[in-house]
């Protein structure tokens, strides 16, 4: 064998070596962008999961002051009532009827919301575009539940208005 079929065969060697070593270098590569990848899609989904059961718990305390505020425009309803010296008047009336139709949307709403307080244990096994959907629907639930908060708001501000009214005028007797 001559010189230059030594230095070929030589570099031939070599050149399968570094092929060798790049292809396990990719293969670790590969290995390694996967378990970053599994690591992300893993963060992604407790990231959804847990702000899924923050809008539930956020939707559950919107009813309770939904509730409350209900309560309250039904005593100044009630109110009005005595002040206006008509009892059991159809305006009244209708209006509490609405009232209890508010808070009954909101307590209905409120129950998809339950089943997701507790995101460890109700969304932590599904897929991510089922968490994404499930915080979509939670998302609006909520929007619909501050549209309700500020109507009962709305309406306590101008029975009370109604009501100081009524009250300056007894007084002014």
């Amino acid at each position: 064998m001559t010189t230059a079929e030594t230095i070929a065969s030589i570099a031939a060697v070599l050149s399968l070596v570094i092929a060798a070593l790049a292809t396990l270098a990719a293969f670790r590569s590969a290995v390694s962008a996967r378990t970053a990848q599994r690591f992300a899609e893993d963060s992604a989904h407790t990231a959804a999961t847990l702000s899924a059961s923050r809008t539930a718990i956020g939707i559950l305390v919107e009813i309770q002051r939904i509730k409350s505020l209900s309560e309250q425009a039904t005593l100044s309803y009630r109110t009005l009532e005595g002040f206006s010296g008509s009892q059991d008047n159809s305006g009244v009336q209708e209006a509490l009827a609405i009232l209890r139709d508010r808070t009954s949307k909101a307590i209905e709403l409120g129950t998809d919301a339950r089943q997701f307080t507790n995101s460890s244990t109700t969304l932590k096994a599904a897929p991510m575009q089922e968490v994404a959907r499930v915080e979509l629907r939670l998302s609006s639930s909520q929007v619909q539940l501050a549209a309700i908060r500020d109507e009962l708001e709305r309406v306590i501000a101008a029975v009370e208005g109604q009501n100081a009214l009524y009250r300056e005028k007894a007084l002014a007797r």
